[in-house]
């Protein structure tokens, strides 16, 4: 199995994200890389870095393919029909740790709901607010939302 993760940062939160890319890029863990529970030992692989002018901000107005899961909260309507391959899908809906404190236990704060796709197709939906349109080296796009913002 494998997953797409997409890592940004606010102002606030830009030196922790230094950290982490100088871990992934340097492939320095500091604790096992797990998937859920500890017995999912996970490996990281295929690293992209996304320049600032290959990021796009978008005001959502019409469907669009969504390449990463995206908060119950900004998806206005989903688009499916049975015979267009490109827009059926398995969607799930789920809810996903967004916060623990910072009292060494894992201790969730804060959950996030969000819908997504079980399998490697994006999700063809309608957003209430905006996406992310990053522009790949060999002119692939990805559209994505994060779970916070």
């Amino acid at each position: 199995m494998c997953y797409q993760v997409f890592i940004g940062h606010t102002e606030k939160g830009k030196d922790i994200y230094e950290k982490i890319k100088k871990h992934l890029f340097h492939n320095e863990s500091i604790y096992t890389t797990t998937l859920g529970t500890a017995n999912f030992t996970a490996r990281i692989s295929d690293l992209q870095l996304f320049e600032e002018n290959n990021i796009l901000k978008i005001d959502a107005k019409d469907y669009i393919f969504m390449n990463s899961a995206v908060p119950i909260a900004s998806v206005e309507d989903l688009k499916f029909k049975k015979d267009d391959y490109d827009s059926y899908n398995f969607v799930e809906e789920d809810m996903l740790p967004g916060d623990f404190k910072a009292n060494g236990n894992r201790e969730v704060r804060k959950m996030n709901r969000l819908l997504f796709s079980i399998t490697p197709n994006p999700l063809r939906l309608k957003l209430k607010d905006f996406y992310y349109n990053l522009k790949k080296v060999e002119s692939e796009e990805l559209n994505i939302k994060f779970m916070d913002e």
